[in-house]
């Protein structure tokens, strides 16, 4: 969310994104309907994407162009909490439609050459957009950790993943944090406990007023981040709004993956 394109490859990825919703609407959703009856498990409102364009960014509106498509609860719920489970199995069916296709236009592929090109190319875990945003914040104003309220130097801090990289591998603007060097290897892995998290929303707050409200355009990507992966259910989205949303992700992740909490 928030990536922007222009020329020749705002145009590719257009055109992607447009085929993409297009074979979604026509295969899976047209064929995977309720046992007995003809109505889709996952129904599809169509809509109206603007023709091709040479600068676009991704954001909701973007996306919600080419329409929306709805997944029941039960569904998404089952799917998040057996994730570790699901994709292999997916993988595995794949690999095996794969070599069945290829049979039958009398071709050999090996399972391994299947798996490699259907690897998973994981996010970058970059944080040094917020290092130095931390750093120039430092020569103007005292910065401090955001869990004990000691004042960092750039010697001795850390950019934290609020929501651990190891569960959640996201790097929005929102879930990375200024955490004392010390602090942050006492939390390694762990999710920050109810209390710790409440304990600390003034500092958390006072870091992304601080941070990302001064220019627009790092403003727009921080609550278009924030929109698109935390359950913030409110029209009028504000720093207090998405720290509901992050409290109740971190209460989603606690309960499907049972993650060890952390508190000073």
């Amino acid at each position: 969310m928030g990536s922007s394109f222009t020329g020749e490859r705002a145009k590719a990825v257009h055109h992607a994104i447009r085929e993409a919703a297009v074979t979604i609407t026509r295969m899976p959703v047209h064929y995977m309907t309720y046992p007995g009856t003809d109505e889709p498990i996952f129904p599809v409102k169509k809509g109206r994407a603007k023709g091709t364009t040479y600068q676009l960014i991704i954001d909701e509106p973007y996306l919600s162009s080419f329409g929306k498509m709805r997944v029941p609860g039960n569904i998404w719920r089952t799917m998040v909490r057996f994730d570790a489970w699901i994709e292999p199995a997916l993988v595995a069916e794949w690999i095996r439609l794969m070599q069945s296709y290829a049979k039958k236009q009398g071709r050999e592929i090996e399972q391994a050459v299947i798996y490699n090109a259907m690897q998973w190319l994981d996010p970058s875990r970059d944080v040094s957009f917020v290092r130095d945003q931390t750093i120039q914040l430092m020569n103007s104003k005292p910065v401090f950790c955001v869990w004990s309220g000691t004042r960092l130097r750039e010697t001795n801090f850390d950019v934290d993943h609020c929501l651990s990289w190891a569960v959640w591998p996201c790097a929005d603007l929102w879930n990375l944090l200024p955490s004392h060097r010390k602090v942050n290897r006492q939390k390694r892995d762990k999710l920050p406990s109810a209390e710790m998290l409440d304990r600390s929303s003034d500092r958390i707050l006072e870091w992304w007023n601080r941070a990302w409200t001064q220019n627009e355009i790092v403003e727009k990507r921080f609550l278009m981040e924030a929109k698109a992966s935390l359950p913030l259910f409110s029209e009028n989205i504000d720093h207090e709004t998405i720290f509901d949303g992050l409290q109740k992700r971190r209460f989603a992740i606690r309960s499907d993956h049972q993650i060890a909490e952390w508190s000073l």
